[in-house]
């Protein structure tokens, strides 16, 4: 309940609230102090008395383990702020300021979600709060793909035996592209992209593309960012990223707006800046 009361009617407004035992516990108080001393009564005194008559040591104790030990487990990101905010209340020894709520916020949260939530760019434990659920919706994203993908994994087409798609001209070439990868026939890149390099063109340069299911967001070298014309802006909230070797990269650099071809399509992409070495761009599911 939030009252909006000024500091000093609080305590008036909360004995207004009181029903049955916490009702007769008022009363009582009101006869032995008194009218003067209960109408200029403060908040925190009128706190200290309520919990020493409704709340022992032994309850008090055991609703900060069970605070403590709050873990998010399977509950939904709006399952989990709504347990944290029934009880931040009870332990306000826990909870005195923004940033002891933030960590005990941090901590709650699943890994999954936790290495997607920057502490330091969250100046807010409502900011906090906005990150994680959008960390959530990308990875119902993810998990609806990788379903899919699996789906798809089941279906192949086969070649009849000694059949070879390519003419005769082209069975006899190979390519090594322009990123050192070998393959038959002619390498595309440059044109509307070559699938056996697994290059295409992103601002009408050539990289080597990798598409991963698994990645929430699309980047791009330093290498080729340098190629670019424009200057790279600044994400929103830096980005934790963990590359191969289990090694989080904090990054924070974006180019909005490029434009990817395929095929001789176009699609609008944002690449966020990170080291990868050469000129490779990963595009992910966003």
């Amino acid at each position: 309940m939030t009252s909006f009361c000024p500091e000093g009617s609080k305590a008036r407004f909360a004995a207004g609230c009181q029903r049955e035992r916490a009702q007769d516990w008022w009363e009582e108080v009101g006869y032995t102090l008194g009218s003067p001393p209960i109408e200029t009564m403060t908040w925190s005194n009128f706190v200290t008395r309520f919990r020493e008559e409704f709340a022992s040591a032994v309850e008090v104790q055991q609703v900060a383990r069970e605070f403590l030990d709050m873990r998010q487990m399977t509950k939904t990101v709006a399952d989990i702020t709504t347990k944290f905010r029934e009880r931040d209340i009870s332990v306000p020894q826990y909870t005195t300021d923004e940033e002891m709520r933030k960590n005990q916020y941090h901590d709650m949260m699943s890994s999954d979600i936790r290495e997607f939530v920057s502490f330091l760019a969250c100046p807010t434990l409502d900011d906090m709060i906005s990150r994680a659920q959008e960390r959530e919706i990308d990875l119902e994203h993810i998990g609806k793909r990788k379903v899919e993908h699996g789906q798809m994994k089941g279906v192949s087409v086969k070649k009849p035996k000694g059949f070879d798609s390519r003419s005769k001209g082209q069975q006899s070439q190979s390519c090594y592209g322009k990123f050192d990868r070998e393959h038959d026939g002619v390498c595309r890149v440059g044109g509307s992209g070559c699938y056996k390099c697994g290059s295409f063109l992103v601002n009408g340069i050539p990289a080597l593309f990798l598409f991963d299911s698994g990645a929430t967001r699309s980047f791009i070298s330093l290498e080729l960012s340098k190629r670019f014309n424009d200057v790279p802006g600044e994400l929103k909230y830096p980005l934790d990223v963990e590359i191969a070797n289990a090694h989080l990269m904090r990054v924070s650099r974006v180019h909005r707006g490029c434009t990817l071809e395929l095929f001789s399509e176009q699609y609008p992409i944002d690449l966020v800046l990170i080291s990868l070495g050469k000129r490779k761009v990963i595009v992910g599911m966003d």
